[in-house]
């Protein structure tokens, strides 16, 4: 939010993002305050009420994945469009989270209820966003098809963000499904001293991690242009 100030409201206007968010928020900064607002308001009555506090000391685990999707997802709107589309992603975030976090813990998990509901909210949330892109998209074919113009479609620009929406999550979340179960994993072979098992587990992560970047930096370097 400080970013975007900074860049928007207060930066040199050569340097202004030219996305659909950032536009709107610019040029109509009470959309700005709003998003500010039901954003601070949402942390804050969690953590007033101490969901936020019982979720952390019941489910840790569940909060770091959580947490965890949020910094990717955030990061990548960052990265790949604006400030203005990073805080409407958080704000989104933010929300569908607390949705999945009450589906998935509804079932009495059968042991380790933190690692069993992390694992539920990542394949739940890509199964949310896979049904969302197969339908938007079925729609959109058939406004295309019957020449319709719907009010319910995003403004042109607008679409972008969705679009890195579900690639984020349908190639992030089984990456990061699979790093904090290894994590999990080895906290909890720590908690019961088995130091070995750990450090081999970690060894393990380091050398696919360098393995796989060896591998990208081979295939970058002998792709043709």
């Amino acid at each position: 939010a400080a970013w975007f100030a900074f860049i928007n409201f207060l930066g040199d206007e050569l340097y202004h993002p030219l996305d659909f968010f950032s536009n709107k928020m610019r040029t109509r900064p009470y959309w700005y305050l709003l998003v500010l607002a039901a954003t601070g308001g949402l942390l804050g009555i969690d953590m007033a009420s101490g969901y936020l506090d019982e979720l952390s000391n019941t489910l840790p685990e569940l909060v770091v994945c959580t947490n965890l999707q949020g910094f990717v997802l955030v990061g990548r709107m960052m990265l790949s469009e604006s400030a203005g589309a990073a805080m409407v992603t958080m704000l989104a975030h933010m929300i569908i989270t607390k949705g999945l976090v009450v589906i998935v813990t509804v079932p009495t998990a059968p042991f380790m209820p933190g690692a069993v509901y992390s694992n539920a909210y990542f394949l739940l949330y890509m199964f949310f966003v896979f049904f969302l892109k197969v339908a938007a998209e079925r729609h959109a074919r058939y406004l295309v098809r019957i020449e319709y113009h719907s009010k319910f479609v995003l403004k042109d620009g607008a679409e972008r963000v969705p679009k890195l929406w579900a690639q984020t999550i349908l190639r992030g979340c089984p990456i990061l499904l699979v790093v904090t179960d290894i994590l999990f994993l080895a906290v909890y072979l720590i908690s019961r001293g088995e130091y070995g098992k750990t450090i081999t587990i970690l060894y393990f992560i380091i050398a696919l991690a360098m393995l796989l970047g060896c591998c990208s930096q081979y295939k970058s370097g002998t792709t043709v242009e």
